[in-house]
């Protein structure tokens, strides 16, 4: 009688830090060339290590770079947050996830417009706008629960962007009760006023 190998699966990670870089885990580059993912020291939020980044857009055109790593993540997160180590290049950042149901989201964290470590928050809400959106599989206008971290992506801010940098990002963190990060609008005041 033929003997089955049981295939241990990885058990979902709790909400909170899902990734820290501090432990050696693997990266898979989707099918655009247009960079590394790799583990460093130069610059953490946390820890010893953060994950660095390096872009090489090349074309004055649309260019982006994803890099797969699939976690499952426990609870019914609405928002995934990373610290972002920012070169002030005004590249989105994105997440993708993947639901229940095989449709897999794209939510933007926001453009990397910063210098330095800053928190960035992509709330995952499938009414978000551009670059939020459907990547694939069965598109049903919801967020399916459990869902599983799929990808980091970096698109080039500008179509006619060219040219190449390096951000470092760390401490990946899955959050329920979420709210977005509120923008406070500059007051004006007439001059004279005090």
């Amino acid at each position: 009688k033929p003997t089955v190998a049981q295939v241990q699966e990885q058990p979902a990670a709790p909400l909170g830090i899902f990734q820290d870089f501090e432990s050696v885990s693997s990266w898979k580059r989707g099918d655009q060339p247009y960079g590394e993912f790799t583990r460093s020291s130069a610059q953490v939020h946390s820890g010893s290590y953060a994950g660095q980044l390096s872009y090489n857009f090349p074309t004055a055109d649309n260019d982006y770079v994803v890099f797969l790593q699939s976690r499952r993540l426990a609870g019914r997160p609405n928002a995934i947050s990373a610290w972002v180590y920012g070169d002030g290049s005004g590249h989105f950042f994105n997440v993708w996830i993947k639901d229940a149901n095989g449709q897999t989201w794209q939510m933007n964290f926001g453009q990397v417009k910063h210098t330095g470590w800053q928190e960035m928050m992509a709330i995952l809400d499938p009414g978000q706008p551009w670059p939020s959106a459907h990547v694939s599989g069965p598109n049903n206008g919801a967020i399916d629960y459990p869902i599983s971290f799929q990808a980091l992506v970096l698109d080039d801010g500008s179509d006619n962007y060219s040219g190449s940098g390096t951000i470092y990002i760390d401490d990946l963190n899955s959050q329920e009760g979420a709210t977005p990060p509120q923008v406070v609008a500059p007051t004006a005041t007439s001059p004279g006023q005090t």
